[in-house]
């Protein structure tokens, strides 16, 4: 719960939020306490403890650098003869990786252990304040119980409330505001986001433009808009599902020159994602990223995802959904393949996608040092496929590690099983967590092996091993699955990390869960998902994985897509409005169904095929009924029209339809 309090001048406004100390629960089970009840997070090294952690919302004229947190009414229970676990270090094939500066000894950060003091110091860890588009966010961490290492006291919250106040910005003005164009799913985004979103979603509403559509941008090159044979089909594509893209050349060369970009324009074009087609350094760059022990970098694309400020580490929120589509050695054909198999997927029927509900899990066993893939799996499968029929799943799980926990996979084995299961079968999203090199994911799948799977039943696969997208390697396994078996996969471009809870770490056991939760129990489209993923993960080591995970593919699809399926369509609507657009040889007819209003805004557009609008051909107040406008009425004869394809749209209580029309020579 939340609560807008308005205090003096000089302080706009506070909101305070009840914490759920009440919720955290410990028994001193030797030789270690043990939580429950909550959310745990630490650095590695450092004691293990009950969180809480939030995202609030300010109003769109506060001034993030005057934010500042408090414990209003805090009381606090002290517990004797504890001992608390310190939190373990990331793990990779290199074996652990501890924080530089930090002396650790048996697991432990001496320099909290051994210190006769409460650790933490403090209640409240603000791990950013930053933007997600025009909201304004700040994300917070409280210690909802704290430690002392040398005494064994444990002190346990047992009242107070957050409060967070900040001040006005005296340079905010509503007319710039209303510049930026901001998609309805960014909305939607933030009020899943924040604990209080009804507290400003009047102001927001008030101050911005929100947009229906969804849209991207392409970012290319020249020569590859050029060359390739099907980027303007798949465009076209785009706009008959109800997306606007943008194919756009002149970004500059280097990855700065991109994310600069993409933040001078994506609030006015209203942009959601971002589809990169190229080489990751001669055509597209990705951007180095700099590796968890700062020794090395690792080539990302998450840069241009997360477009406010500069402080990845602690800035998780992202504006943008991001995929790409790699190109080695100018190898335009199989772009075009892609582009191909991409279209006849969105294209499908809604009675021709029923196979897509059924899921491959595979991996490794388990055993105490080595939690790789069967325990998440397992928990995808009880929590999700299980409840939510018609989705099924097969599970094939190794004996490398262990053998699998109950209850047991569908079949044991390793990567020739999974290959010709795969093959046999029709999935729509697989799923693994393993170890893994840029070729191979360990026991589950190599790149040599995906043309043996073919493209006709393509899947979502998560590659939750190390190195899967190395995009150093032209045959690396997640370009693999996108060229022969696949319609997007997340993989790795370096090493990525395991360990720890996989409900709470956000390590790759973690991602492969949270990726089986967000397409299959939330339907989510695949560059959304990865933005959940990232976004998912604790302010702690495992930050780390939102840089390497990258997504190979078109980022605006999902599980559910199909010709019908359109993003900006609302289906309480669609379900009892039908409107009709036809294009005849002197103009364009269209039908407004009657909804019990005397009046309905329409706008009819005509578009490039590359999603530049060339002309509104209306926009304003129409009775219900038919309709029809003249294409060369006169008022139409200075317009930059030629002779050639173009897309026509309907745009009226929040429906969109579209339809291609040819123009002929004049």
């Amino acid at each position: 719960m939340a609560v807008l309090c308005i205090f003096a001048i000089t302080v706009h406004a506070a909101i305070i939020v009840d914490l759920p100390y009440s919720n955290v629960r410990v028994e001193n089970a030797r030789p270690e306490a043990r939580f429950s009840g909550t959310g745990l997070n630490a650095e590695p090294g450092q004691p293990l403890l009950p969180v809480y952690s939030c995202a609030i919302l300010l109003p769109p004229d506060a001034d993030l650098s005057t934010v500042s947190f408090s414990v209003k009414g805090l009381r606090e229970e002290i517990l004797n003869g504890y001992t608390v676990a310190p939190a373990q270090p990331p793990l990779s094939i290199n074996g652990p990786q501890w924080p530089e500066n930090r002396a650790i000894v048996e697991g432990k950060d001496i320099g909290v252990y051994g210190r006769n003091a409460v650790f933490p110091q403090e209640h409240i860890l603000v791990s950013s304040n930053g933007r997600m588009y025009c909201y304004k966010i700040v994300q917070v961490q409280v210690n909802l119980a704290r430690y002392n290492p040398v005494t064994g006291e444990l002190l346990k919250m047992t009242g107070g409330q957050l409060v967070a106040s900040w001040q006005k910005d005296p340079s905010y003005t509503r007319s710039a505001s209303r510049q930026v164009r901001v998609p309805l799913s960014v909305k939607k985004r933030a009020q899943s986001m924040v604990v209080n979103y009804a507290d400003f979603a009047a102001a927001y509403d008030a101050d911005f433009t929100f947009d229906r559509a969804s849209k991207m941008v392409i970012i290319t090159t020249s020569a590859i808009k050029t060359g390739s044979k099907k980027l303007t089909d798949f465009v076209a594509s785009k706009a008959m599902r109800g997306v606007e893209a943008t194919v756009v050349t002149d970004w500059g060369t280097s990855a700065a020159n991109l994310r600069t970009w993409l933040q001078s324009n994506y609030k006015t074009m209203g942009l959601e994602y971002v589809l990169l087609i190229g080489h990751y350094t001669s055509d597209v760059p990705m951007m180095d990223f700099p590796s968890y022990s700062g020794s090395d970098n690792c080539p990302s694309d998450w840069p241009f995802a997360q477009l406010d400020g500069t402080d990845y580490k602690s800035d998780k929120t992202c504006e943008l959904h991001v995929g790409r589509i790699p190109i080695y050695n100018n190898n335009l054909n199989t772009l075009d393949s892609i582009l191909t198999k991409t279209i006849a997927y969105e294209s499908s029927a809604p009675a021709d996608i029923v196979w897509r509900k059924n899921a491959l899990f595979c991996g490794p066993g388990y055993n105490s040092g080595s939690n790789m893939a069967c325990v998440p799996l397992n928990a995808v499968y009880a929590d999700f496929v299980q409840k939510l029929p018609p989705w099924k799943a097969y599970r094939i799980y190794g004996t490398t590690y262990g053998q699998p926990t109950d209850p047991q996979p569908d079949e044991i084995g390793t990567e020739s099983a999974v290959v010709a299961k795969w093959k046999s079968s029709s999935f729509g999203l697989v799923d693994w967590a393993t170890h893994g090199s840029p070729s191979s994911a360990s026991y589950v799948l190599s790149s040599s092996n995906t043309a043996n799977i073919g493209n006709k039943y393509p899947a979502y696969v998560f590659c939750g091993s190390c190195s899967n997208a190395s995009p150093s390697s032209a045959t690396n396994l997640s370009y693999s699955i996108l060229k022969n078996c696949g319609i997007g996969a997340i993989g790795g471009t370096d090493l990525t990390y395991y360990g720890g809870d996989y409900k709470t770490s956000g390590s790759d056991n973690a991602w492969a869960y949270y990726f089986g939760k967000f397409m299959i129990g939330d339907s989510m489209d695949i560059g959304n998902a990865l933005t959940a993923l990232r976004e998912m993960a604790p302010s702690s080591f495992n930050w780390l994985n939102r840089a390497p995970y990258v997504l190979y593919g078109d980022p605006t699809l999902g599980i559910l897509t199909c010709r019908t399926n359109t993003a900006v369509y609302d289906v309480s609507l669609t379900k009892q409005l039908t409107y009709e657009l036809k294009f005849q040889n002197s103009g364009i007819s269209f039908y407004v169904p009657e909804n019990g209003k005397k009046q309905n805004m329409a706008s009819i557009r005509l578009y490039s095929l590359q999603g530049r609008l060339v002309r509104t051909l209306w926009r304003g107040n129409v009775a219900a009924g038919h309709h029809f406008i003249y294409m060369n009425d006169g008022s139409h004869e200075k317009d930059n029209r030629a002779a050639g394809l173009y897309l026509c749209t309907l745009e009226s209580q929040g429906i969109r339809k579209t339809i291609q029309v040819v123009i002929q020579g004049r």
